[in-house]
């Protein structure tokens, strides 16, 4: 208790370090519920099924622009003499495919550009990569599916 009169008690200054802690933690709660709560889905503005073609070390085209709120399909050909698969990270792609098979690959919405690759050991290192780039207007590609 304090001696002297006229002034205020003292806080402990454990309290203080506890309030804050407290007050913070309640911030982050916040944060962390609007962020879940803003995260609102991706509009789909328009769908496209790309052809992309898989040889020895290439993919073509290797530059493939689309733009936002695009439901990307990539029907994939290997017109290789080797397997090939396709990757858009590393746990979404194909499966190796087989010299003159084919594959499909749902992309999903694109929301920003990435890269796609081969992930056979060795094929990206000499050139089997390439990029999906998000543009406002996305031309026409050669070998689009209609």
């Amino acid at each position: 208790m304090n001696d002297r009169r006229g002034e205020p008690p003292g806080v402990d200054p454990v309290l203080l370090v506890i309030g804050a802690v407290a007050v913070w933690g309640l911030i982050l709660v916040g944060l962390i519920v609007a962020a879940v709560v803003v995260d609102e889905p991706v509009e789909v503005l328009a769908e496209r099924e790309i052809v992309v073609e898989l040889s020895e070390f290439e993919i073509h085209p290797d530059i493939i622009e689309v733009g936002p709120g695009t439901d990307l399909t990539f029907r994939i050909e290997n017109v290789g003499e080797n397997q090939h698969d396709l990757h858009i990270s590393d746990e979404i792609g194909t499966e190796r495919i087989e010299p003159g098979g084919s594959d499909v690959l749902a992309a999903g919405v694109v929301e920003g550009s990435y890269a796609i690759w081969c992930s056979i050991k060795g094929h990206r290192e000499q050139g089997m990569e390439g990029r999906v780039e998000l543009t406002d207007i996305a031309p026409a590609l050669p070998g689009e599916a209609a």
